[in-house]
């Protein structure tokens, strides 16, 4: 009686959504999910209840599959199978593009690793808003590479991708998941590493020349594992001798020893340098941080110079 009761309740919203010749399927997704046991009635009622909503983001062959995915997950949990059912109608309206790959993830999901989907759905309910919308369906083709991958923690994996994206200029979205979803093939464990120094990286270099230091590190995977892994961490001299390389930017810390020569040396008496952003703490309003300033035998210049598209040009400035 309670499954017919809310699926009365249910059919006013529904039958403005469906075709006619698609209610007596819906009606029957429903009753498939009944068992003969009272959890199993509980979930047939929460799919009637849930199902105006699930029409509105959801064709009827998705319903279906979707359903199936129920039954299949209620083989293992139904605690689990009900939690996700209410992740699902917070997270289906925020997939504008990918749905299909969404329910192909959660299909992945229960042959791989079933007790993960619930926190990699709340991990994607988090995630997906800072991607980019055309690109979603390419981090959630991401995220179930790394679970068919046999990645150990994939929801924490996808928090920490999508935070690092949300740091970066959407416009990058696509190359960088392009880049990651290379760096999948050949290791899975050091492709969220790649992505969480995409932020710092991208602050030093352009994309592009971002993507000739993937390529040295892609090269350096194929020759030693260890290494690769090392080089996206940016942990191995390489990797930050490369990332130097292809900057046009200068550093403050990185010429600060050279600086303080040459003007000690044209001072004849010792000069200090300091970063410019310092001023600002001292509260001397007029100063700007961009250019180079003076206070006493303290000289300060901006933390990191890139007006010109060549390091040599960059240096002369200062």
């Amino acid at each position: 009686p309670k499954i017919s009761e809310k699926y009365f309740s249910a059919s006013p919203d529904v039958i403005t959504q469906l075709r006619s010749r698609h209610i007596e399927t819906w009606a029957n997704l429903g009753q498939s999910l009944y068992k003969g046991t009272w959890k199993s009635s509980i979930l047939s009622c929460k799919f009637f209840e849930s199902s105006p909503i699930l029409l509105q983001n959801l064709t009827v062959t998705q319903i279906s599959r979707f359903a199936n995915f129920l039954t299949s997950l209620s083989n293992h949990s139904y605690d689990t199978t009900m939690l996700c059912l209410e992740l699902n109608k917070k997270l289906l309206p925020l997939v504008e593009n990918g749905k299909e790959t969404l329910l192909s993830l959660e299909s992945t999901m229960i042959e791989t690793n079933w007790r993960q989907i619930k926190p990699l759905l709340e991990a994607i309910v988090v995630s997906l808003p800072k991607i980019e919308k055309n690109q979603q369906p390419r981090f959630l083709e991401l995220t179930s590479n790394l679970c068919k991958s046999g990645y150990p923690n994939v929801p924490q994996a996808i928090l920490e991708i999508s935070e690092s994206l949300s740091e970066i200029d959407q416009s990058h979205h696509k190359q960088l998941l392009v880049m990651a979803e290379s760096l999948l093939k050949i290791s899975p464990s050091a492709t969220p590493e790649f992505v969480k120094i995409c932020p710092n990286a991208l602050r030093r270099i352009s994309l592009n020349q971002l993507e000739k230091w993937f390529e040295e590190g892609y090269r350096t995977f194929q020759r030693n594992n260890d290494s690769g892994i090392a080089y996206f961490k940016l942990e191995s001299t390489q990797s930050q001798h490369n990332l130097e390389k292809f900057s046009s930017s200068v550093e403050l810390e990185q010429v600060k020893s050279v600086m303080e020569m040459y003007c000690q040396a044209l001072a004849g008496s010792e000069i200090k340098m300091s970063d410019s952003g310092n001023l600002t703490d001292k509260n001397i309003g007029w100063v700007s941080t961009e250019s180079p300033s003076t206070e006493g035998t303290t000289i300060y210049i901006p933390s990191n110079v890139d007006r010109y598209p060549s390091k040599n040009k960059n240096f002369d400035w200062i």
